[in-house]
């Protein structure tokens, strides 16, 4: 769950990026002058290659960010793209600079709350199962389920979602041409390390508050 949160929020970012620069993708998709049926098929493509997108901009958010192209790097703390890419609608959502200030507060905590929300929905489970909502008619255990019940799947929640997001960044990495192109999407390796360290964390936040909580009111 914690692993679908994070790509969802990752699909979130880029479709706000290019609301944000709807012009700029505007002009880029015009610029082909390939009629309707020819920017129908550029879109097509971009829609071709929005689970990789997807998966890069997760990483975007977890911190390693990734590459667009051979000695490029596009991250939270690095920007850096010496030459210009080609005129894609879809590069209007790159970034310009590194996030500062708010921005840079916003992007890191949404892994974190994403990992949160994924320990919430765990101790809700735990719970529903302990007192038979989800076991087809049949009564729950009865057990109480405190912070101890989900701290250690919570905290196995990190590595698994690490390891998932370490084979989709792997997945999504490759090149189009022999050119520059050649290098795109994230590190895997990186990836898997970052975000089994932020869902660990954020999961171990949000499964022990939740238990803690959700005891309380039933």
């Amino acid at each position: 769950m914690a692993t679908l949160l994070l790509i969802a929020a990752g699909a979130g970012a880029v479709g706000i990026a290019l609301a944000v620069r709807a012009g700029e993708a505007t002009d880029m998709l015009a610029s082909f002058r390939a009629g309707v049926l020819g920017q129908a098929g550029i879109v097509a493509v971009c829609l071709a290659f929005a689970p990789n997108i997807a998966i890069w901009s997760a990483s975007y958010l977890l911190g390693p960010g990734f590459a667009v192209g051979v000695g490029t790097r596009v991250s939270n703390t690095t920007v850096f793209m010496p030459t210009p890419l080609p005129g894609i609608p879809v590069t209007a959502a790159l970034p310009d600079t590194p996030a500062t200030g708010i921005t840079a507060a916003i992007l890191l905590g949404v892994p974190v709350a994403t990992a949160m929300a994924a320990g919430w929905l765990l101790t809700r489970r735990r719970i529903r199962l302990a007192t038979g909502e989800l076991g087809n008619g049949r009564p729950g255990s009865g057990e109480v389920v405190g912070w101890q019940a989900v701290a250690g799947p919570a905290a196995l929640a990190g590595p698994v979602a690490g390891v998932l997001l370490g084979l989709l960044a792997w997945a999504s990495t490759g090149g189009l041409g022999s050119n520059r192109l050649t290098d795109l999407g994230p590190e895997p390796w990186r990836v898997g390390l970052f975000a089994a360290g932020v869902v660990t964390t954020g999961a171990l936040i949000g499964a022990v508050a939740s238990a803690n909580l959700l005891t309380r009111r039933r």
